[in-house]
């Protein structure tokens, strides 16, 4: 994708980059409720979207291979999540009380879910974790009270409390 055109699709959304247009920073002004990150971008900076009050679905691309941590933190009515399948990590606090979430897709050849990742996820029913994850951080799943029935581990090896 060009840049001129990739600059312009980042723009039009109301999302910010870096100076190296290869980081999405967190938004100056509003955009779409159903956020589909443009294809390019590679990093989402820690705090990108926290508590963003409107956010409902978010599609990330595939170009993405790295979130920083609190990305999604607090926002209250996100409900649906496509995560890139390059990542490796889901980075910490990621979804931490996102309270409407209820369907996240991790991607197949993740390795790692962060510390705290999705605790108080109360609308969180079911996840599948692919069998590549090696390490569940602690407290991972945390007052996540509707989704016990439904988890499907996969063999996984936990640290010392991930805590369901």
């Amino acid at each position: 994708m060009c840049k001129n055109s990739y600059t312009d699709e980042v723009e039009k959304l109301g999302l910010r980059l870096n100076d190296t247009q290869d980081m999405l920073m967190r938004p100056q002004k509003p955009f779409p409720n159903n956020l589909i990150i443009p294809d390019g971008v590679s990093f989402i900076n820690k705090e990108a979207f926290r508590s963003f009050p409107k956010l409902e679905s978010v599609i990330m691309p595939d170009s993405v291979s790295k979130i920083g941590d609190y990305v999604f933190t607090g926002s209250r009515k996100l409900r649906k999540v496509k995560l890139s399948s390059a990542l490796k990590h889901t980075g910490n606090f990621t979804f931490m009380n996102c309270s409407a979430l209820e369907e996240v897709v991790l991607p197949p050849n993740l390795e790692k879910i962060g510390y705290s990742a999705f605790e108080n996820c109360k609308s969180l029913k079911t996840l599948t974790i692919p069998p590549t994850v090696t390490v569940i951080d602690d407290y991972a799943f945390a007052n996540c009270s509707s989704l016990l029935p439904g988890i499907l581990f996969n063999k996984v090896p936990f640290s010392k409390e991930y805590n369901l």
